[in-house]
C-alpha cells in the first residue's frame, strides 16, 4: 500500500523555488504539473437507461433534483493532487515548518488597466493635497505626484519569514524580481535536515491517509453485510410467521401500534385527554381498517392552528369583507 507517485511534493517545491527566486501559486502549479492531463469534474451522471440520474429523496418544494457526483481529484497520480490540496496542505505545511514564506515585493505594472488605475490614484492624491493645503491656508502644490509604476504582490520564496522586529525596523530587503536565484544563495536558504524531515512527514501523512481509506472501505463492507443479514433474518422470521398462520395477528398488532402512535401525537399537539382512546385501542379488534373513532396516522382533515397540527375539526373564523373605499386602521 503506497502512493502512485515517486517524487514528493516537498522536493518539487524545493526544486522549483531553488531555480526561481519568487513564484506565485499558479506558477508553481504550472511548473510542477506541466504535461499532465487533469480529470474533469462531472456535474451530472447517467443511469442505466441513459437518462440523467436524479436524487432518490427530495423535498416537496424543490421537487426531484439532479444527483451530483462526488468530487474527484484532478491529478490523483500527482503529489499535488489538486489546487486546494496544494495550497492548504503542501504550501501551508512548508510555511509552518519555516522552510518557505510569503514575501511582499514590488512588481512593475504591466497592464493598461493597471497604469490607468495608477494615474487615477495619483489624481485623487493630488486633489487631496490641494484640499489639505486650502485648509491649512498654504499654497497649493504646483504639479501632481507621478503615478506609481509598481504594485505590491505576494509571492513564495525560500527561507523562514522575517520577524516583526525586522519588519518594523526596515531591515528586510528583498532582491528584485528579475534577479535569478544563485546556487550558493539557494543552498544557504535550504536546510537539508529540515527538508528531509518535511519529506518524511509528508510520507507519513499519505501513509496514514491510505490506512484510513482502507479502514473506511472495510467498515462499509462490514456494515453492508450486517444489514443484509438483518434483512435476511427478518424475511425468514416473516415467512415462518406466515407459514404458522400468525400473519393476521401480527398485522393487527402493527395497526394497534400505529394507532397508539397517532393518538400520542394528537395528545402532544392538542393537550387533550385521550385515555378513553387508549382503552378503546386495547379492546378493539384491528382488522383490515382502523376504527372510525381513532385518528389515522395520516389524517386527511388536519388543520394548522397556532403553529400546531390539529386533527379535530376547528371552527372556521368568519372572514371580514373589506371594501376598497373603507379606511384601514
Amino acid at each position: 500500500m503506497s502512493v502512485p507517485w515517486t517524487v514528493s511534493a516537498t522536493s518539487l517545491v524545493r526544486d522549483i523555488l531553488s531555480k526561481n527566486r519568487y513564484m506565485k501559486n499558479p506558477q508553481i502549479w504550472q511548473a510542477a504539473t506541466f504535461g499532465e492531463r487533469p480529470i474533469l469534474q462531472a456535474k451530472t451522471a447517467l443511469d442505466l437507461n441513459g437518462r440523467i440520474r436524479m436524487k432518490k429523496v427530495s423535498n416537496i418544494r424543490e421537487g426531484r433534483r439532479q444527483w451530483v457526483p462526488p468530487p474527484v481529484k484532478p491529478l490523483p497520480e500527482h503529489p499535488f493532487q489538486s489546487m486546494r490540496f496544494f495550497k492548504s496542505h503542501v504550501l501551508r505545511s512548508l510555511e509552518a515548518q519555516q522552510l518557505i514564506h510569503l514575501a511582499v515585493v514590488r512588481v512593475p505594472i504591466s497592464t493598461k488597466q493597471g497604469l490607468l488605475d495608477a494615474e487615477k490614484a495619483a489624481a485623487r492624491k493630488f486633489r487631496r493635497m490641494c484640499l489639505e493645503a486650502d485648509r491649512a491656508k498654504l499654497p497649493r502644490p504646483t504639479a501632481p505626484p507621478p503615478p506609481a509604476t509598481t504594485v505590491k504582490d505576494f509571492v513564495w520564496t525560500l527561507g523562514p519569514a522575517p520577524t516583526e522586529e525586522d519588519m518594523r525596523e526596515g531591515r528586510v530587503n528583498y532582491a528584485p524580481m528579475d534577479e535569478p536565484m544563485t546556487l550558493e544563495e539557494a543552498a544557504a536558504k535550504c536546510d537539508d535536515a529540515a527538508w528531509s524531515y518535511a519529506e518524511r512527514l509528508e510520507a507519513h501523512y499519505h501513509k496514514a491517509r491510505l490506512v484510513e481509506e482502507a479502514n473506511i472501505v472495510e467498515r462499509k463492507a462490514i456494515r453492508a453485510a450486517y444489514y443484509k443479514e438483518m434483512r435476511v433474518e427478518a424475511k425468514r422470521q416473516r415467512d415462518e410467521d406466515i407459514a404458522a398462520g400468525r400473519g393476521p395477528l401480527l398485522r393487527q398488532e402493527a395497526r394497534r401500534a400505529a394507532a397508539i402512535e397517532a393518538v400520542s401525537q394528537y395528545a402532544q399537539a392538542t393537550g387533550e385527554d385521550v385515555s378513553d382512546w387508549y382503552e378503546e385501542i386495547a379492546k378493539a379488534n384491528f382488522g383490515d381498517e382502523l376504527p372510525q373513532s381513532i385518528p389515522s396516522t395520516r389524517p386527511s382533515q388536519s388543520k394548522r392552528v397556532d403553529g400546531r397540527v390539529r386533527l379535530t375539526p376547528v371552527p372556521a373564523v368568519k372572514a371580514v369583507k373589506k371594501y376598497a373605499g373603507a379606511k384601514q386602521f
